[in-house]
């Protein structure tokens, strides 16, 4: 009698749901991952598909004679489970590794946890950007505003700034003349700063 033999992949992915084996459209056993299924079929034309949840693989057709073994090899695809015809000693290799596939497949799930991971990295990596930005606030020793002009006095040098916080132009005291911190910073009527001493 001829014989039908689906070896599922050892995989990651969906290692945990196991895939319902049908064929001639009629659900016929259940394989898991890394796991194979035999069955004895008739002679003749047949079509083998796997199926989990609501997912359903490519459909294969094939023909059996009397005394045949036919192999299919199936395990996750793109965006649904795929099913390929492979000869015994394929499979063979496959059963005698006994390892894990650890390949990365391109699906569904996988575009999902790697898309989670870079915005993960991404929201540590802006949280550790704005930490450094405020590990660079100082405390102001003086300031002075006027309206359309902020001018701030700190480490020695006034710093003069639009109300948005853009830097229009930054004077060391020692070019003014003064030794030390100003007592007071003050805009007068004509715009004019006013540093007192």
């Amino acid at each position: 009698m001829p014989r039908l033999i689906v070896q599922r992949k050892r995989s990651l992915v969906g290692a945990l749901r196991t895939f319902q084996v049908t064929v001639d459209g009629r659900d016929v056993a259940t394989v898991k991952s890394g796991q194979q299924v035999a069955l004895d079929l008739a002679v003749g034309a047949h079509e083998l598909s796997v199926q989990v949840d609501w997912v359903r693989s490519n459909r294969v057709p094939f023909a059996l004679q009397e005394g045949e073994e036919r192999f299919f090899l199936c395990g996750p695809g793109l965006f649904a489970p795929r099913v390929e015809s492979t000869h015994g000693a394929a499979v063979e290799a496959i059963r005698a590794s006994g390892g894990l596939d650890l390949t990365l497949q391109l699906n569904w799930q996988t575009l999902v946890v790697c898309l989670l991971l870079l915005a993960t990295l991404a929201i540590a990596g802006a949280r550790g950007y704005a930490y450094l930005q405020l590990t660079r606030i100082h405390t102001v020793d003086h300031l002075a505003f006027d309206g359309e002009r902020v001018c701030v006095h700190h480490g020695g040098v006034l710093h003069v700034l639009t109300p948005g916080g853009w830097l229009r132009d930054s004077i060391p005291l020692a070019e003014l003349g003064l030794v030390g911190p100003p007592a007071d910073l003050e805009f007068a009527g004509n715009g004019r700063l006013l540093v007192g001493d």
